[in-house]
């Protein structure tokens, strides 16, 4: 029983599209997702071994599948991408994004500190149309600053001139000494571990500057958590995941760009699965695949994945396109003939006066 409830994922290699639990046009869609993974024989041993290390794997099959039922929220999955390609972009910022990761999976005292500012940061939050909001600045400051959130926090006073944004919140902070009592035992925590100075701060550090680069990927998507907390957490519990096994990470980051840049299944891929996850009756593609290729190839492989290009996410991708409108030409303006153009009466000009000769000087009587 424990493990049938474990592995909620493993439908995705126990399914076939041909199966009397589906309808039909369910069906007719299945063996389009998979007529266009068989196509292209690395999308096809991608797909394969993605799902069997995650039959292989539980614990990264749950944190998978609560993120698949996320991706029918379009505007998530149109944060989400966008932060995704941003980091692509930024090799630097990827980088600590996973340090960052990488140290909360592994220090669960640290992970724990985090993971209470941020519900004090939800809990804080005041639903609001603008995307501002003036806790979640001042802890954006703070996180920033980690030396001047010390000072700051043990007495605001002291800090001056202060940053804008801690001092439009420092009135909220003496007013509530709890929710500052709150933040000092979090800061103190965190300034006393020597690898919060360099997986964790870094990443915090280097936000406001990457979201310079990146058009404000990471701060649009954390604007729409605040206002969707439980969506946050299934997200964070996903990058925990991730962080256990980097390779892994590396590989099924990569095979998610590489869903998002194939025309054929950037739309269809997570209904595909998520079909497989609601019919998990017997029978199964896979046993096809597995005697025309051979069994699921291991995964993920011990290379690296080969590198991608850049991608640009298309403007309101999730939108039907509007049909072009017919274009209206501009009357012409009326051209006249020369002979049709009106005249200008002719006007004769006055003569510049002559002017008078000068008068010469005498001249001298000889001596």
């Amino acid at each position: 029983m424990m493990l049938a409830a474990c592995a909620c994922f493993l439908f995705a290699i126990d399914t076939p599209a041909e199966m009397s639990g589906w309808k039909h046009a369910d069906t007719e869609f299945a063996h389009r997702v998979e007529q266009a993974l068989e196509k292209d024989p690395e999308l096809l041993r991608n797909h394969r071994g993605y799902l069997a290390y995650l039959q292989a794997n539980p614990s990264m099959a749950r944190a998978e599948e609560a993120w698949l039922d996320l991706t029918l929220f379009k505007e998530l999955n149109r944060l989400n991408a966008a932060f995704d390609e941003s980091l692509q972009k930024d090799v630097e910022a990827q980088t600590m994004f996973d340090q960052f990761y990488d140290q909360l999976g592994r220090d669960s005292s640290l992970r724990e500190t985090m993971e209470s500012l941020q519900r004090l940061e939800f809990n804080e939050a005041k639903p609001a149309k603008h995307a501002g909001q003036p806790f979640s600045e001042a802890l954006d400051t703070l996180k920033a600053n980690p030396d001047l959130a010390m000072r700051f926090l043990h007495n605001p006073d002291r800090v001056k001139p202060a940053p804008n944004a801690l001092t439009a919140y420092v009135e909220q902070f003496k007013s509530h000494p709890e929710l500052l009592k709150e933040l000092v035992d979090a800061f103190n925590h965190l300034t006393s571990n020597p690898l919060a100075q360099t997986r964790v701060f870094p990443w915090w550090q280097s936000l406001s500057a990457f979201d310079t680069r990146s058009g404000g990927a990471y701060g649009r998507l954390m604007g729409y958590f605040l206002h969707q907390p439980s969506q946050f957490w299934v997200w964070h519990q996903r990058h925990l995941e991730w962080a256990k096994d980097a390779q892994a990470r590396t590989w099924m980051r990569y095979w998610h760009r590489v869903i998002r840049r194939n025309a054929s299944l950037h739309n269809e891929y997570s209904h595909y699965l998520r079909l497989l996850r609601q019919h998990p009756e017997e029978g199964t593609i896979e046993r096809q695949w597995a005697s025309q290729y051979g069994p699921a190839p291991s995964w993920p492989p011990k290379e690296n994945p080969p590198l991608l290009l850049h991608y640009q996410l298309p403007q309101d991708s999730n939108l039907p396109r509007t049909p072009n409108m017919p274009v209206t030409p501009k009357p012409e303006k009326p051209s006249l003939k020369q002979s049709d153009r009106i005249k200008r009466p002719e006007i004769q000009r006055p003569q510049k006066p002559i002017m008078p000769a000068m008068p010469r000087k005498p001249e001298k009587p000889p001596k």
